[in-house]
């Protein structure tokens, strides 16, 4: 047995990726800016503080990413944040002005974590049935929690929905959704159009199922959320 696992790569056990001491010292310096830049208190009361730090952060992220890939390591970022990084600033990892962004401060933070936190797992989300409940607080009442069950699956170009009336495809807005549910006069939160379309679009580039079904949760609280804070007499 014990040469049998001799013969094993390194990278059967450890799927992270190894540091010289000088890019460790890099590494950790940025793992606490990353840290301190997912705060969500931090980014709400101290903004300038905030931004001071994001720049220090993105800094750090390039001066690492340059040292590993002068070293031939292929430093991988989430597809989706490396193509909106890249319009933006009209170029790729290789700018200073690309790391300027705390999406990809974290993505270099887990890839060297994880190696294989950005590989490209594929579309495995299509037809997959969750369930997405709807929350009505005029319904609801004290010790009774109304929440109308709606079935959700993704579909080549949008959603299929199964909510009271509607059984049918709807665009990547889920617009027929959204609209029974506003006829309901249930308060629905600003941009959530906008949320299942990223959504669709982030699991069109590779999404876990588990992930992709807990940010549908997501996005079902937010509506509850939503409405739970409307005025009781309303």
């Amino acid at each position: 047995m014990d040469n049998e696992n001799e013969t094993l790569d390194k990278d059967d056990y450890f799927n992270n990726i190894e540091l010289t001491e000088d890019e460790q010292q890099i590494f950790h310096k940025l793992k606490e800016c990353d840290n301190r830049l997912q705060n969500h208190d931090f980014i709400q009361n101290q903004r300038d503080e905030w931004m001071k730090l994001t720049n220090i952060g993105s800094k750090l992220s390039f001066d690492l990413y340059s040292k590993l890939t002068s070293r031939g390591v292929s430093v991988k970022f989430n597809n989706y944040c490396l193509k909106n990084m890249s319009n933006d600033v009209g170029g790729g990892p290789e700018l200073l002005e690309f790391h300027d962004h705390i999406d990809v401060i974290k993505d270099i933070v887990s890839f060297i974590e994880f190696k294989h936190a950005h590989d490209d797992i594929g579309d495995v989300t299509l037809g997959i049935e969750c369930n997405f409940e709807v929350y009505c607080k005029r319904r609801s009442s004290y010790g009774l929690i109304y929440r109308t069950p709606a079935f959700i699956k993704r579909t080549p170009n949008g959603w299929w929905v199964k909510y009271l009336k509607i059984n049918k495809e709807t665009d990547k807005q889920c617009s027929a959704l959204l609209k029974l549910i506003e006829s309901q006069a249930i308060l629905l939160p600003k941009d959530v159009d906008l949320a299942f379309n990223y959504l669709w679009e982030k699991a069109k580039e590779g999404l876990e199922i588990g992930d992709f079904k807990n940010k549908l949760k997501e996005i079902a609280n937010w509506i509850e959320v939503t409405e739970h804070g409307r005025p009781d007499w309303f």
